[in-house]
């Protein structure tokens, strides 16, 4: 069996780093959610956490 490395997520000096970092992902995933349809109501519904104000999400 070939051995296999999961990718890890990216670690980050600054909180401001990771914050960006997750902004643009959770574009992307905007994005393609879009393009497959997936658009109306609820089933769009994404959201990704702030690194440094637990309690706030985008």
């Amino acid at each position: 069996m070939a051995n296999f490395t999961r990718p890890q997520p990216p670690v980050f000096e600054r909180v401001e780093e990771e914050r960006l970092y997750r902004k643009q992902r959770l574009a992307a995933a905007f994005r393609l959610f879009a393009r497959f349809g997936f658009s109306e109501g609820t089933a769009g519904h994404i959201t990704a956490r702030d690194p440094e104000a637990k309690n706030q999400a985008y």
